[in-house]
This record gives structure tokens, sequence and C-alpha cells, in this order.
């Protein structure tokens, strides 16, 4: 007895029937009953067929939606009779699974999905209302197993609409494909833990996303379900907002995010340069801020209208390439755009070997290379790249580089630009010279001054044996010695394979063993300058505060395009600490002679001295307070009335420019 096999799904085969005369097609009951089968597209039940001559008898097989193989015995007679087993598989389950994915910025919100097939026999769409977007992912994973055809779940060969809403609040999220949103399917017998955040993420990057079509106020993606006998039918509902910073600007429509805060993830990829994000919010105000690593680098505050968001991309690294962007709606959103642009660097000629400022503006930039400034020739504090992405610095080696054709660059290892200049004819007829020599200051006093040169420095030059180096072992490790600043003491100084070591020595260091290198660094100026002052040999300033007492001679010299100073010592001195004793003293009536002084009617002030008893004595000195710090009073050589009593008369005591009491007398 032949057999006609079938699938599971409804599918048809021919019986080609071929005859002199007339026959007849019957079926019978196998123990699944006979309406199961269609001849001709009609079923026959218990009934017959008649034909003659020769035809193909089409016999369908109705969808089995069991769990079990079905079969049905058809007989065709004419002269003689024929049998035939119609065989058909048994139906396999579908799992189908609902996920919803969302950034965990949204979370809180809520989001309704929906969707429908052809076979679909409920009467309406399959809808997951009210799904809470959590902060892990997925927000919603659901799994639900059964045959096609049957509830929830499509049969092979059906189309698929996904559904979700355009439509946002502050409480509802919005579906917006413009910014990267999706719904999407996966076929597959591959499972996905919803509990694991990479696997998850695997299969939601495999799904298929078919164009998402807008009517009224539901987005609606279309696919046609092609089983292939897989078990799984994923449906992704993804509401991340994400985009690639290449110059595409998503514009989101009018109603779509009312009152809604909208996150938006930028990717500017492993590239560095400066980066922009146009943004348009329309007539309605909006407030756009960006952050990175949730450190806020932007936020324009409540705007209409077109603005830039403009920074600098500085680092590479995944944790450094995604951008978040907030857009701030207000409750009637009439629509906004923003438009991320790909990061740019700003190339320009450059000498491909450096040099010394002496000699850098006799060479011809001949090479291209790329820098993160806004201007055409790189300035103090950019960063050089030799490739357009940013991803491989300049390594200027601290050496001075022709740029362009009439100006240099002093660039660091790692690219970043630390002096310019030009090369123009020099208009200086002499080198500078360095007129201020001798600084006095409190302790924890904070300062800031600049040297006072003549002749138009360019640069200073702190001046001093001990020098800072840097130390590179080889691939077996190194074992160099170096002069201690201080003490003068040769000691030895071990650097471990494949590192480094930047020490100050008053001498070049010694390669002792190993295969190591040593780099000069500069002046060590921690060892010269007072702990907590430092030196700007760009600006000849000197910053910052020490609380160590000291005269502190440090030397320096000041350079111009004529030439260098010579050696100028500059003595830093911290006062020692005084314990000031406070006393009163009228400083709002100060007299040229001791007897006016005695006839004031004193308003006392406080004031401080550095002496031992309670009031101040011949040569100690008067101090007050000005916006907290000790400053030592100038009482320009005039005499002043205090509260100390001797013999029930009040004390005389005359001070000088410096503060120092100068003479002391009691009224008559």
């Amino acid at each position: 007895m032949a057999q006609i096999n079938f699938p599971s799904t409804e599918s048809s085969n021919n019986l080609n029937v071929r005859s002199n005369s007339t026959w007849t097609v019957t079926l019978q009951d196998l123990g699944d009953g006979v309406s199961i089968v269609k001849i001709n597209d009609v079923v026959l039940g218990t009934g017959t067929y008649q034909g003659s001559g020769d035809e193909d008898v089409k016999i369908t097989f109705l969808l089995n939606s069991t769990g079990a193989n079905r079969t049905v015995q058809v007989t065709v007679t004419s002269d003689t009779a024929q049998v035939f087993t119609l065989f058909q598989s048994k139906s396999t389950l579908v799992n189908r699974v609902f996920a919803v994915n969302a950034s965990n910025y949204d979370a809180g919100k809520i989001a309704t999905q929906k969707y429908d097939f052809t076979s679909n026999t409920t009467g309406s769409d399959i809808e997951f209302t009210d799904t809470i977007i959590t902060s892990g992912q997925p927000s919603e994973f659901v799994v639900f197993s059964d045959y096609e055809g049957l509830e929830s779940i499509p049969v092979d060969g059906d189309t698929v609409d996904l559904k979700a809403n355009r439509i946002g609040s502050a409480t509802v999220q919005p579906f917006i494909p413009e910014l990267g949103n999706t719904m999407g399917y996966l076929i597959t017998d591959t499972v996905y833990d919803p509990n694991d955040s990479a696997d998850f993420q695997s299969g939601l990057t495999k799904a298929t996303v078919p164009t998402a079509t807008l009517a009224g106020d539901v987005y609606t993606s279309q696919f046609t379900y092609t089983r292939a006998s897989k078990s799984y039918l994923y449906l992704f509902y993804d509401y991340q907002s994400q985009l690639t910073a290449n110059g595409n600007t998503a514009i989101v429509p009018s109603g779509s995010s009312n009152g809604a805060t909208i996150n938006v993830k930028i990717n500017f990829s492993n590239r560095i340069g400066r980066a922009t994000i146009g943004y348009d919010a329309n007539t309605t105000s909006k407030t756009f801020i960006l952050k990175l690593n949730d450190v806020e680098l932007f936020n324009s505050g409540s705007v209409t209208g077109a603005g830039t968001i403009s920074f600098l991309k500085g680092t590479r690294g995944s944790s450094n390439s995604i951008y978040d962007l907030q857009v701030l709606t207000g409750a009637s959103d009439d629509g906004w755009e923003i438009t991320p642009n790909a990061t740019t660097l700003t190339s320009f000629l450059i000498e491909n070997t450096g040099t010394t400022l002496a000699s850098v503006c006799s060479d011809t930039a001949t090479d291209t290379a790329y820098h993160t400034g806004i201007n055409a020739l790189p300035e103090v504090g950019d960063n050089i790249y030799t490739n357009t992405s940013g991803t491989i610095a300049f390594d200027g080696n601290d050496q001075y580089f022709k740029i362009s054709t009439n100006n240099y660059a002093l660039i660091t290892a790692t690219g970043l630009v630390v002096d310019t200049g030009d090369c123009s004819p020099c208009s200086e007829t002499a080198v500078p010279v360095i007129s201020s020599t001798s600084f006095t200051f409190e302790p924890n006093q904070r300062i800031g001054f600049d040297l006072i040169t003549t002749n138009n420095p360019e640069y200073y030059s702190l001046v001093s044996a001990c020098n800072n180096y840097s130390l590179t072992s080889g691939d077996s490790g190194s074992t160099f010695t170096v002069v201690d600043c201080t003490t003068g003491i040769t000691k030895s100084v071990t650097v471990m394979s494949g590192s480094s070591l930047e020490i100050c020595s008053s001498s070049t260091p010694v390669l002792v063993s190993g295969n190591g290198t040593i780099t000069s660094k500069g002046v060590c100026s921690d060892e010269i300058l007072p702990l907590g002052i430092f030196f700007n040999e760009n600006t000849g300033s000197f910053s910052g505060n020490s609380s160590t007492p000291g005269t502190y001679s440090v030397v320096v010299t000041a350079t111009n395009c004529f030439g260098t100073s010579v050696n100028t010592t500059i003595n830093l001195i911290i006062n020692p600490v005084i314990t000031l004793i406070r006393y009163n003293m009228d400083i709002s009536n100060p007299q040229v002679t001791s007897t006016l002084a005695c006839g004031v009617t004193p308003s006392y002030a406080q004031m401080y001295h550095s002496g031992k008893g309670t009031y101040p004595a011949l040569n100690d000195f008067i101090y007050t307070f000005v916006n907290g710090r000790q400053v030592a009073y100038n009482g320009g050589y005039k005499y002043y009335i205090t509260d100390e009593l001797t013999g029930g008369k009040n004390n005389i005591i005359r001070i000088d420019g410096v503060g120092q009491v100068v003479e002391k007398t009691v009224c008559p």
C-alpha cells in the first residue's frame, strides 16, 4: 500500500488519476476522522468524489494542531481499486517569547505592545499592556508554548504585525523609531537566558528588524512567519534610543514625547576629536543635557529653536565612546530633532623630526598631522595625532617641530602641545633682563606673581644641577647609579623588566647592568622649589603656597628670540610661623607726634603683635588680618594710642612702614 506524506501544516499533494472510464475517490477513517482532508478543496467527509478520464486530484491535509500523527485511507475505484495511506506528521510546540528591552534611564515608565497575525482567531490583537520598564534587562520576558494556529501562536506562512504606540508622556514610554527604537523577530532553536544580560543582548542583536510604518498613532513592523521547524519565535520590542554619530538628523515627530524625558545613547566610536551635536527644540521649550559616565558635560537650560553642543572627545575606549543625551520636553511637544556629528580633527603640516628651539625655524614642514584645536594651527593645550581618527598620538619626545611655513610647537611624547611660537625675524636687540629678585611670604600664604622681565621673553628656564631623568629597563631588568641632589650620596636604583622610573639626580645616571635607557626630562623642580610652590616656565610665574619656612634661592633664565639672559638668582623667603598676641589699638586716628596721639579719644580695633608680653614692646612687629590672611601692618611711621595703661596713662607706640615698633612712650 502506497503512502503519501504531509507535514503538520496545511499542505497539498496531487494524486494523478489516469483512466479510460469513470472512477471514484472515497476516504476511510483510520481513527482520526476524515474531515481533516479535502479533495479538490472540498471536505468529502464520508461522501464520494467522482470523475472520468485523466485528472490530477488535489488532496489537502488541514493543519495538524495536535501532538500526534494522523492518517486517512483513500481508495480510487475504476476497473480496479487502488488504496493509498495519507500520513500527516504531528505538530511540534512553538515557544513564543515576548521580550521588552529599554534603557535603565527609563526605569519606572510603562509601555504597551501588541501583535496580530493572519490566522488569529481571537478577534483582537495579542496585547501586553502597562509593561513596567525596569533597570535590568529585559523589562519583560514572557514565554508561551502551544501549537501553530492555537491561542497566540501564528501558523507557518502567516503575516505577523508587531505594534507599538507613538505617543508618550512623563510616565508612558513612546516608541520612536527615529531614535533607533525597533520591533524585531528571531526564529531559532536557541534558548536565550533573560537573566544573563550578555546572552539576552546576543539574541537581540541577531533579530531581524522590519521597517516600522506609522498609521495613526501606532507603528507597525510586519514580517512573514517562516518556521522552518524551529521551536522558538522571539518577538522583541526594543525601546533603547541609540544613534551613531554620523551626521544624520533624527527628527522626532510632534506629540511623541509630551512631558517625557527621552534618553538617547550616542556612539562616537573609538575616535578622538572635536564633537558636535546639533539640536532644534522647535517652538516649545526643551532642555538638552549631555552626560558621559553620569558626569554632566552640557546643559542647555530651557530653550527653543536651534543650538549646538560642542565638546572635545579626548579619550578612547568603550566607556568613553557612548554619551548620554537627555531631552526634557514640555507637556505639549511640537517635535524636535538632533544631529550627532562624527568627531573631527584639523589637519596641518609638520616636520617629522624634532629638534631644538635654536634650529627649528630652519626646518621645513612636509608631513600631515591632525590636532584637536579649533584654529588652523595647534595651540598650547591641543593634542596632535598622526591619523584622522585620533587613535595614534604624535610622539614629540619633548622636542620642537616646525609647523606650517612660519611656526613651531614644543610637543610632548603623548602629543600635547606645551609651547608655540613663530619664526618671524627677531625684533629684539638684547636678551631679557630679570629685575625682580626677592620675594617674602608668610607661611601658608597663597601666592601668584610673575617675574618682572624686559625685552619680551618667550619662555623661562630653571637652572640647576639637579635634573629629572627617566630610567627605562630592558627585557631583563636594569640597575643604575644616581647621585642624591640633597646629600650628594651615590646610590643604586633597580628598575624591573619592562618598567620605567623617574628620579632626580645631580649628575647623569650611569647604567650599571642590563640594557636600559636614560632620558633627561629637565630640571627637577621639586628639589629646588619650596614644597607647594610651582614655577610656570612658559609665563615666568610662581604660584602655590608653602608652610615650610626658609630662604630658597632659585636660579632662573629668560629667553627671547635674541637669546638667553644671564643666570638670575630669585630668593623666595618663607617667614617663620609667629604666635601672635591680640591687643587693642586705635588705627583710625594716627598722629604725627606722641603728644597729639595722647589727645585722641580712642576707638579701638583688635590688632596683633609678635612679642612675648601682653602688649607690644620696642622692636616687636604689628599685624592685622586681611581676607583671613596675616599681614604686617604698615604704620607709616606714625603714633597710635593703645589700651595699655601705665600708672593709669595710655601707652603710645610708633610703627614704621613694615609694621615694626620703633618708639614707645606713656602719655603725661
